[in-house]
């Protein structure tokens, strides 16, 4: 059984969690560019947390359901339509072969993650079903979805709810403050005149129109380096900051390369980088400096509700 892709949208890949422990061989991790967002899709549905599911951006694809599902979406808000009725984000909703999943415009966020009860059934390589674009292995065939592609779930059974909308709906864990990043210092963090260090702790940075799933480049204030200095292709994780050549900030995203050769000035936090994810061109944030172990609890909160709401799902549909 399966769901057809009638209509391409504008780039949609399957993801999971991302492929770890091959950066030693230059393959990248890939995933997700909203952690939060993923997990958050697969806990809807009761699903493990690491479940395949599509990440979807604008122009939107337009799916048909070839048999009855049980699906969730979150993350961007894409005004999603089942057979011309609403669908709210982060709820769950029983859909009934033949139907047909459409977006009619975004109104906030840059991706969208659509799952299934099971998660998609594509083959695992390197222990995870994540789309490498740039060696074209993993998630569907190793590529973006096409119109046309058949992607396989798991037979559904519709559940004892005899509504389409299941019964629960859940707010997203958003932090207090989503103007300001929580951030690390980098390892070159030391590297940067005292003049660059001030600015990046009490000024603005926009977001460029130059993003993608590799990396976000930033505009702002022209940083200095202490001294004109190279250093080492070092290794280099999602939401390594680096300064560039030209003075201006890019973050690493989900498809980084393994090793960097531009210091590492800023680490966005885990729970950064769903925002950072989401923000649109133009939109500008402050850095907020704060510690490692402020860090992992922000972290260990925003986990821990994924995981009560993946145990009140799995209590319900079992």
């Amino acid at each position: 059984m399966s769901i057809l892709i009638e209509k391409a949208g504008l780039h949609d890949t399957v993801q999971d969690a991302g492929r770890y422990g091959y950066g030693h061989w230059g393959v990248n991790t890939n995933g997700p560019m909203d952690p939060y967002a993923f997990a958050l899709a697969n806990a809807l549905l009761g699903n493990e947390l690491n479940a395949p599911v599509l990440e979807v951006h604008f122009p939107a694809p337009i799916i048909r359901f070839q048999q009855p599902a049980l699906i969730a979406l979150t993350g961007a808000n894409f005004s999603a339509m089942l057979d011309g009725e609403p669908l709210l984000t982060n709820r769950a909703y029983q859909v009934a072969a033949g139907a047909v999943l459409r977006f009619a415009h975004k109104k906030q966020g840059e991706r969208c993650y659509l799952a299934v009860r099971h998660g998609w059934l594509v083959p695992q390589v390197m222990g995870s079903a994540a789309t490498n674009l740039k060696s074209g292995f993993g998630g569907y065939q190793g590529r973006a979805l096409k119109a046309g592609d058949s992607l396989p779930v798991k037979l559904y059974l519709p559940e004892r709810c005899n509504s389409k909308k299941m019964p629960w709906f859940v707010p997203d864990f958003v932090p207090e403050n989503t103007t300001e990043l929580p951030v690390l210092k980098g390892p070159e963090w030391e590297w940067l005149q005292e003049d660059a260090r001030y600015q990046l702790q009490r000024s603005r940075f926009e977001v460029s129109r130059k993003a993608d799933r590799t990396g976000i480049h930033w505009l702002g204030t022209v940083l200095q380096l202490k001294a004109s200095c190279s250093m080492v292709s070092s290794p280099v994780i999602m939401g390594a900051t680096q300064l560039l050549p030209s003075g201006q900030l890019l973050t690493l995203m989900a498809d980084h390369q393994t090793v960097g050769g531009y210091p590492r000035v800023l680490q966005l936090c885990k729970v950064a980088l769903p925002i950072l994810a989401q923000s649109s061109a133009g939109m500008s944030f402050g850095f907020q400096f704060i510690t490692h172990a402020e860090a992992m609890g922000l972290y260990e909160q925003q986990q821990k509700h994924i995981r009560q709401i993946q145990l009140m799902v799995r209590s319900f549909l079992t």
